[in-house]
């Protein structure tokens, strides 16, 4: 579980199941899920050792991604779309584009 803030500064706790990715901007922490987005205060290279042994992989300079949470990949526009969040995604930097083709081209494998 993952203690983090509501927008109006209440204390609420989050299991890693339920986020989709996590930013940050002018050092503010947003842990995103599909219901909402909440404050967790630390630092981003915190939150990054923490959380990427529980599949978690930056895709871009400011986002952490739960990689079995995405379901495609839109090369056009180079974000990743998430299974249970319908128009949410996240962006994905061209350095990175080829870790998440070939996670799901993994996972396609492994689940035809």
């Amino acid at each position: 579980m993952m203690r983090v803030l509501r927008r109006d500064g209440t204390v609420c706790e989050l299991s890693e199941d339920q986020i989709l990715y996590i930013t940050t901007f002018q050092k503010v922490i947003t842990v995103h899920t599909r219901d909402g987005e909440y404050i967790f205060p630390t630092t981003f290279e915190h939150v990054q050792r923490v959380i990427e042994s529980l599949g978690f992989a930056k895709l871009d300079r400011s986002f952490l991604v739960q990689l079995g949470k995405v379901c495609r990949y839109d090369a056009e526009r180079r974000v990743v779309h998430f299974d249970d969040a319908p128009g949410i995604s996240a962006p994905v930097s061209e350095p990175n584009v080829a870790k998440v083709v070939d996670y799901l081209k993994d996972k396609k494998s492994e689940n035809p």
